[in-house]
């Protein structure tokens, strides 16, 4: 339960083996490479003497593209269901590295773009072929050919108007100026009318200035020969051909579903390969060898060692320097208690390289914190039973596989809250109870040692007690680190001080340890504060940095003693609210119905507070806690690996 020490690796190989050394290095899992660096006086030499080679990275990384592409089109037109519980399939990891059905994937996947592809052209003539039926719809009934656009004497045209403007009113203005000059109106819809206009040559000009008037505007047919009705009839065929095509190109697509998981095999295989062309572009090259720079666990050198031992190779595997733990990558090493705690250390940041591992410390805080605010044996058997039957089933991994995992001891936490303030679902018993025999006194078999409604100062006070706890861990971690690098009066100074001025505050409280009136330890406590604080100013600063220790140090504790009512508070909250509609229930007085209610209230209640007490927790840890001793900046550990997307690897 620790930072995985770490060791710095450089390597030299020749060329000739460098596809089998890296075969065996990314089934090992254990090494990351990094950009090489020369050391020493004649390392400007050393690195102008090598090249960089391309490995492929960019094709790699088109062929994953080309396969998710493939699965995903699969998948929109021939899905297949997979539940929750359903466990992920194996493969070998031989089976991943030999390569075997990459090709003919890539094949398949090829295929499969060419079928979408012609899929979106015959979609997309359909889209500009409905939008011209939408133009030439309006005109269906005009006899007219579309392309007439005059005769000897007269000119042809067709118009658009807004829906308000009549064709007879239009009639009469065109009378009144004796213009010669005749509108038909060819149909209507709400928002326009759709005109043929006939014009004597000589009167046009006039006729369409008084036309522009009224909102006339040209039709947008353009181009277009024949009749509207002609042009109509082929766009209809023309659609129905191309949706007869594509129902074939669909039915093509659901024909290579079968291949899917073909499909996916080969996805996991160049996932693992475009992991390994990125580290291979790192490598830097002699003309008969290569070499690189890079990191190992420490605990993996014998594996390592066996390995390298097949290979006409030179390597080394150094302790890093204090000056290069910035660089140094991290690997957590935790057991199955506190290792999902990692979802919540990843997420806020790695701790650096050289400091504390803080999953084995918040791990019984946040457990005992999720419990607290939860709180009910109910909610915390649906955590349990959860926890248990995915990861039985499902096997997740990562992230899913560390919130699932984590479900298992807070649902054991909440179970034992819920026992100790005899709440199941809120009051959903006694309640039930209650309706059932109007006269039972029902009781838990046993007292419950409290209720947040009827004891909320004792929770509140219990919930500063456990947090004042958790920052005094926080402290003892803290003071521990600054032991072990050789800043023993560091420690005293900074966690010290304030543990003499807790303890003289207790003490003092009882009416304990005084001397004339005076806390004799908490005075202590105050002057060592005071002096550690201005250890290393000088003159006046002396006093405004002890003066500001004070300040800071009073509301700072005081402010993060304070954020622990919020364990007090969420607890509080369940209850209330699962009671509220396990009462609401009860006054149907249907027993049907007030399970009917109290289950969906209490399911919301439920699913509020599963995402609520988590993000309370974790702001506790990563605020109040960390905030005592964490170093932050951590480089995760990025080992050339078997990478899978859908296989776990045997």
């Amino acid at each position: 339960m620790s930072i995985v020490k770490m060791r710095r690796l450089s390597l030299a190989a020749p060329s000739s083996d460098r596809d089998a050394l890296f075969r065996e290095l990314t089934k090992l899992g254990c090494v990351e490479i990094s950009q090489f660096e020369a050391d020493g006086e004649d390392a400007e030499a050393v690195l102008e003497s090598l090249q960089r080679r391309p490995a492929g990275q960019a094709e790699s990384r088109g062929k994953l593209k080309s396969l998710e592409s493939a699965i995903a089109l699969l998948g929109r037109y021939a899905p297949v269901k997979s539940g929750l519980l359903t466990p992920r399939d194996t493969l070998s990891s031989e089976r991943i590295l030999s390569g075997e059905g990459l090709e003919a994937a890539l094949e398949l996947a090829r295929e499969l773009d060419e079928l979408e592809r012609a899929l979106r052209e015959r979609g997309a003539e359909q889209s500009r072929l409905r939008a011209r039926l939408e133009t030439l719809s309006p005109w269906r009934e005009l006899e007219v050919l579309l392309e007439t656009q005059e005769t000897k004497t007269c000119a042809v045209q067709l118009g658009i108007v807004p829906a308000a403007i009549t064709a007879e009113r239009l009639r009469g203005e065109l009378d009144e100026l004796s213009l010669e000059a005749e509108l038909i109106e060819i149909s209507a819809d709400k928002n326009a009318r759709y005109l043929l206009l006939l014009a004597h040559k000589s009167a046009l000009g006039q006729v369409l200035e008084l036309l522009r008037g009224y909102g006339f505007a040209p039709s947008s047919l353009a181009g277009e020969r024949g009749t509207a009705r002609e042009n109509i009839e082929a766009a209809e065929a023309r659609i129905e051909a191309l949706e007869d095509e594509a129902s074939k190109l669909e039915e093509e697509i659901v024909a290579k579903a079968p291949e899917r998981e073909s499909l996916k095999i080969a996805y996991d295989i160049a996932m693992t390969n475009s992991w390994s062309a990125e580290n291979a572009e790192r490598l830097l090259y002699t003309s008969t060898a290569f070499t690189f720079n890079g990191w190992a666990p420490e605990e993996s050198l014998g594996e390592l060692e066996a390995v390298l031992s097949r290979y006409d190779c030179a390597w080394e595997a150094l302790e890093p320097k204090e000056e290069e733990y910035s660089a140094t990558p991290v690997k957590l090493k935790n057991n199955a208690f506190t290792k999902p705690l990692n979802m919540i250390t990843e997420m806020y940041s790695l701790p650096a390289y050289g400091s504390v591992d803080p999953n084995p410390a918040m791990a019984p805080f946040f457990i005992l914190f999720y419990g607290m605010m939860l709180g009910d044996i109910a909610y915390g058997l649906l955590m349990l039973a959860t926890g248990l039957l995915v990861m039985k089933k499902r096997h997740p991994r990562t992230t899913m596989g560390y919130m699932f995992s984590l479900m298992i001891p807070c649902g054991v936490s909440s179970i034992f809250f819920g026992l100790l303030t005899g709440s199941f679902m809120g009051d959903f018993i006694p309640q039930l109870i209650k309706m059932i025999n109007p006269e039972s006194t029902f009781e838990w078999f046993y007292p419950p040692l409290f209720t947040p409604i009827n004891d909320t100062i004792t929770v509140l006070i219990g919930a500063v007690a456990i947090g004042f706890l958790h920052i005094l861990t926080g402290m003892a971690i803290s003071f521990r680190e600054k032991v072990r690098q050789g800043r023993l009066m560091d420690g005293i100074w900074d966690e010290g001080s304030w543990w003499l001025i807790f303890l003289g505050g207790g003490m003092a409280a009882l009416g304990v340890g005084t001397v004339a009136g005076i806390p004799v330890v908490l005075a202590i406590g105050v002057i060592v504060l005071l002096v550690g604080a201005g250890r290393e100013a000088k003159g006046f600063g002396k006093f405004g940095s002890a003066l500001l220790a004070v300040y800071n140090g009073v509301t700072g504790y005081f402010g993060d003693l304070m954020s622990y009512s919020r364990l007090m508070a969420l607890m509080l909250a369940g209850s209330v609210i699962s009671q509220v509609f396990n009462t609401i229930g009860s006054i149907t007085g249907s027993i049907p119905a007030f399970v009917f209610v109290a289950l969906i209230g209490n399911a919301l209640n439920f699913a509020l507070n599963l995402l609520g007490c988590y993000v309370h927790d974790m702001r506790l840890q990563c605020l109040e806690f960390f905030g005592k001793f964490y170093q932050d900046g951590g480089k995760p550990f990025r080992p050339m690996k078997i990478d899978t997307q859908y296989y776990d690897v045997i």
